[in-house]
C-alpha cells in the first residue's frame, strides 16, 4: 500500500473562512480539512473525505 504524506494541498477561503485541506494516511479518508475563523478559532477534521472535492465540499457545510 502507498503512503500518502501529511501536506497542505488546497487553501482557500470560504465565507470569511479559511479552509485547509490536507491529504493524509487515514484507513477511512485519505484527506483532512481544517476550517478557521476571523478571529482565529480552528476546528480539524481528520475524516474530511476520499478525494479533494469532497473534502472541500465537507468543510463549506460546517
Amino acid at each position: 500500500m502507498e503512503s500518502i504524506p501529511t501536506r497542505s494541498i488546497l487553501n482557500t477561503e470560504y465565507r470569511n473562512w479559511q479552509i485547509t485541506i490536507q491529504a493524509d494516511e487515514n484507513m477511512c479518508a485519505h484527506y483532512s480539512f481544517a476550517i478557521t475563523s476571523t478571529t482565529g478559532y480552528t476546528q480539524h477534521v481528520s475524516m474530511g473525505g476520499k478525494d479533494e472535492l469532497s473534502a472541500l465540499r465537507r468543510a463549506k457545510e460546517m
